[in-house]
């Protein structure tokens, strides 16, 4: 008995190609769909790549700014410093005296004597701070 089995190969191929091919098709899609989200995920990681660059270059110019800011701090403590000191402060000796009177506190009056004659220079002349003791009391 000699089959031939041709013709159920036949059949045979065309159902399995009718069960396969969807599922091919379905393959072929998602591997598309797989190579456009790699390169979608490529894309973002070169995005991310260079945003932690920029990153890293804005936090490293914060850190300049931050100690040029700090440096600028303490130049202009030292400056403020030797400012004051070298300041003189003028004061019109009757509107010192008017508003010495006006005081009603004795311990505003003292505050005000002792504020005034520790503005004045180490070496003020001894003329300076006499006047200054004579602004601050009572007529």
């Amino acid at each position: 008995m000699d089959i031939n089995t041709t013709e159920l190969d036949f059949i045979t191929d065309k159902l399995t190609a009718a069960l396969t091919r969807p599922l091919e098709e379905r393959i072929a899609q998602l591997e598309n769909d797989n190579r456009q989200l790699q390169e979608v995920l490529k894309q973002s990681n070169e995005a991310l790549a260079m945003q932690s660059m920029t990153l890293a270059a804005q936090d490293m110019k914060i850190q300049e700014l931050m100690a040029e800011l700090q440096r600028s701090r303490e130049e202009q403590q030292q400056e403020m410093n030797v400012w004051v000191y070298n300041q003189y402060i003028p004061l019109s000796k009757p509107a010192t005296q008017a508003y010495v009177v006006s005081l009603t506190d004795n311990h505003d009056r003292a505050f005000l004597s002792h504020f005034i004659m520790h503005t004045l220079p180490k070496d003020a002349p001894r003329q300076l701070t006499d006047e200054v003791t004579q602004m601050t009391q009572l007529p």
